[in-house]
């Protein structure tokens, strides 16, 4: 391990609602970290679970609790508790490979105009036993990729500059998709940089937000419509234009399959898909009905 600039402190905190079950495994990856000069903030975000009993197993940890407030109050009121020059956000059913704080710090030395630093993924499916890297390679226009999707996708594996959080935090008002706002606001004020080590396991499991895929949409596209306003010339637009479509295209799909396998499974179809078909895709929704009728 090579780190200059006197060893910064990294400030690693982790939400949790009702997840004391993962807790220990999210700590534990902190905990296991080869730059070691970090802290473990714990936000505990309401929970009626055992939370509190197991942060406080862990001496090298501090426990924050709140009134039920949802994720983006939680990770603010742990930006506020943090100490660190930099902050990394692991939500409590996720956890951390082993030379993820060293990796974006050294990241983060070497260009210290970078807002954030982001790596690779891999989602771990926790019913099939399976897992999944993925790796995006961004080289250039960080902002306009992100306007065209959310490349970066699990916030784990970036690495904040503290001080971005004087101009923003993330937004209460919404449900799903915070990180989402936040990536785009600090690469539109920020030089951002993407690279391809995987940081982080994402955990696939029947109680993630991201379940509802009509809320993501509505969401994405509500935080694409705010970006209009700060939209540099026609070229941006453009990448503006390919991420509504990029959006749709791909939550359209998604919901469509999901009713197809509720029709093929013998399941009631989720209400929020049958809505978000018949809003974004008419055509496929009618598509949908005939299917069943058939199946009838």
């Amino acid at each position: 391990m090579k780190i200059s600039n006197a060893n910064p402190l990294v400030s690693v905190i982790i939400p949790c609602y009702n997840q004391a079950h993962y807790l220990t495994k999210a700590i534990k990856s902190v905990l296991v970290q080869t730059y070691r000069h970090h802290e473990i903030i714990i936000v505990d975000d309401g929970s009626s679970d055992n939370a509190k009993e197991i942060a406080e197993r862990f001496e090298n940890t501090r426990y924050v609790h709140q009134d039920n407030q949802g994720l983006s109050a939680a990770r603010n009121t742990g930006i506020t508790h943090s100490r660190g020059e930099y902050l990394v956000f692991l939500d409590s059913d996720d956890w951390l490979f082993d030379e993820a704080l060293e990796t974006n710090l050294q990241f983060m030395l070497a260009r210290p105009e970078l807002g954030l630093v982001s790596g690779a993924h891999r989602f771990v499916y926790e019913q099939t036993n399976t897992t999944r890297d993925v790796v995006r390679e961004v080289s250039a226009n960080n902002y306009c990729e992100l306007l065209q999707t959310n490349y970066i996708a699990m916030i784990a594996t970036v690495m904040f500059k503290k001080e971005i959080f004087t101009k923003f935090l993330f937004s209460t008002s919404l449900k799903v998709c915070e990180d989402y706002e936040i990536y785009l606001h600090v690469a539109r004020n920020y030089p951002i940089y993407q690279h391809t080590k995987l940081l982080a396991a994402y955990r696939i499991h029947g109680n993630n937000m991201s379940a509802d895929s009509l809320l993501i949409l509505e969401t994405a596209l509500y935080i694409l419509k705010s970006q209009k306003t700060v939209l540099k010339n026609r070229t941006e637009l453009g990448w503006l234009i390919r991420g509504r479509q990029f959006w749709k295209n791909y939550y359209i799909d998604f919901m469509y399959q999901n009713l197809l396998l509720a029709l093929e499974t013998g399941c009631h179809p989720a209400e929020s898909d049958l809505i978000g078909l018949r809003r974004f895709n008419k055509w496929l929704y009618i598509k949908f009905l005939f299917k069943k009728y058939l199946s009838i």
